[in-house]
């Protein structure tokens, strides 16, 4: 079996160019293809909380975007550490409850939940974003927008010192299937899986068909080649010789009113 050096690998890539091409074109098509006739699409629409322990300012806040400034401290961990706690209240299965109630029963809480999303935007930010995903824009947006609607009585009735601020959804973004990006991934998994089936038989190839092959099984010099005189253009040194009107006859041989004789005969 051949070695594996960075040569070898380079030479199959660059022998086969053209075959990659083609696979990562085709299969590229195939991801597109799919993601758009295929796949059923997804939309997010996100909202935001902005949640405080009454002694922040919200409008130096949101000026100050999402930056402290010269906020006190203690208040700073104080409202830190209710966003955090009201995250994991909005992790539990009552807040989907009640809103799956809200909707009358449109959907089921688990499914409500299974489609929300609850995230800081980062480990000190007092903004709490809150993304729900379905199969239309529009639905992403009213689910979003009545789930924020719900909050400030469920969370007041917990913490009854706290401000609370929301931010309603006005757009959805679509977020599955991304066409161009899966259409990449698939075209490089393409070219990357012919590649490797092509390496393979590389590997597997023992016979020894030109020059190069035979310096890279042997460490000994190369004195001359053998020519291929099957494909030889020159009549000359071609294996066979051509008769016009007689067809094919043995090496150096000619015709004669219909006979071939050889040349080398006596």
């Amino acid at each position: 079996m051949k070695g594996i050096t960075l040569l070898s690998l380079l030479n199959v890539a660059l022998k086969n160019i053209f075959i990659l091409l083609l696979a990562a074109v085709l299969f590229g098509a195939g991801g597109f293809a799919y993601c758009e006739f295929f796949c059923s699409p997804k939309y997010s629409a996100k909202g935001s909380l902005l949640i405080t322990n009454g002694g922040i300012n919200m409008e130096e806040y949101v000026a100050q975007k999402d930056n402290f400034g010269t906020i006190n401290n203690s208040d700073i961990s104080a409202s830190t550490s209710i966003g955090n706690i009201i995250i994991e209240m909005l992790s539990e299965n009552q807040v989907y409850k009640e809103f799956s109630s809200k909707l009358d029963g449109e959907y089921s809480y688990g499914a409500l939940k299974s489609m929300t999303s609850i995230n800081k935007r980062n480990d000190r930010s007092l903004f709490i974003d809150i993304t729900l995903t379905t199969g239309s824009r529009e639905e992403s947006i009213r689910l979003t927008n009545e789930f924020l609607a719900i909050l400030p009585d469920y969370l007041t009735n917990n913490f009854p010192d706290m401000r609370l601020s929301s931010y309603s959804a006005d757009n959805a973004h679509q977020v599955y299937p991304q066409s161009i990006k899966t259409t990449c991934i698939v075209a490089m998994f393409g070219a990357v899986l012919v590649y490797a089936v092509l390496f393979i038989i590389y590997l597997l190839n023992t016979s020894i068909t030109t020059e190069d092959d035979f310096r890279e099984r042997f460490d000994i010099p190369v004195l001359g080649s053998i020519p291929e005189f099957t494909a030889a253009r020159s009549a000359k040194y071609s294996r066979y010789n051509k008769n016009k009107y007689y067809g094919y006859y043995g090496y150096n041989s000619y015709s004669y009113y219909g006979r071939s004789s050889n040349k080398n005969d006596k």
